[in-house]
């Protein structure tokens, strides 16, 4: 890991605008090469905006990290004409440290700034078995009518070694106290499970709804 460079966000930001500003896509050229006479500053942020793409590729798709260990080395065989790409160094410690540190934060950031004028929004959760481990997506809805209507957002993955109604509403919370929503959220959905509504007459305090509600 020593000496190796990590993309950081404003890096990130200043690169794709970079690409943005300077580079006029013409469908019938395929190199990005005769649009941009790269210094090597310019070809520093075009690599660095080409390893943020495939990190983002690799998520989108649902790829292993580990599946760029070998496919960077793939791409380089295919397109040896890149300048680009001779310079990518993008295994799956990088992609990683991508992913959670600058594309994971930004994606946050993103989704707080579109909900900075909704006044309520709605959480809800599910378990998931990963091995003997519980993961949590965590997500929100809200209405925008900007927007076309209903929004569901995926704000955080938590995981834990139970799924007891204490243990999900401590993670729930922390999650909305983290990112300033907790004044916002109104309402919480799950499935029909006693741990996330108590039993079929409502009238336990032991489940997740009820605990929310006196937070």
């Amino acid at each position: 890991m020593a000496g190796r460079k990590f993309l950081t966000q404003r890096e990130l930001e200043d690169a794709m605008e970079d690409i943005i500003n300077e580079v006029e896509y013409d469908l019938g050229t395929s190199k990005l090469d005769v649009f941009v006479k790269a210094t090597s500053k310019d070809n520093e942020k075009l690599v660095k905006a080409a390893e943020a793409t495939l990190a983002y590729h690799t998520v989108k798709h649902h790829q292993s990290f580990n599946s760029m260990d070998c496919a960077t080395n793939i791409h380089r065989k295919m397109y040896q004409e890149s300048s680009i790409l001779k310079s990518v160094t993008c295994g799956h410690t990088k992609v990683e440290a991508i992913v959670n540190g600058v594309l994971g934060p930004s994606t946050i950031k993103a989704i707080t700034n579109q909900i900075s004028g909704i006044s309520f929004i709605g959480v809800s959760t599910d378990a998931s078995n990963h091995n003997a481990i519980k993961m949590f997506p965590i997500l929100i809805q809200y209405f925008d009518f900007k927007k076309g209507g209903i929004q569901i957002k995926l704000i955080d993955i938590c995981s834990s070694n139970n799924e007891t109604s204490e243990t999900v509403t401590d993670l729930l919370y922390s999650v909305l106290e983290k990112l300033e929503l907790t004044t916002k959220c109104i309402s919480f959905s799950g499935d029909n499970c006693n741990t996330n509504f108590g039993g079929i007459n409502r009238t336990s305090q032991n489940n997740i709804f009820s605990r929310l509600t006196l937070r």
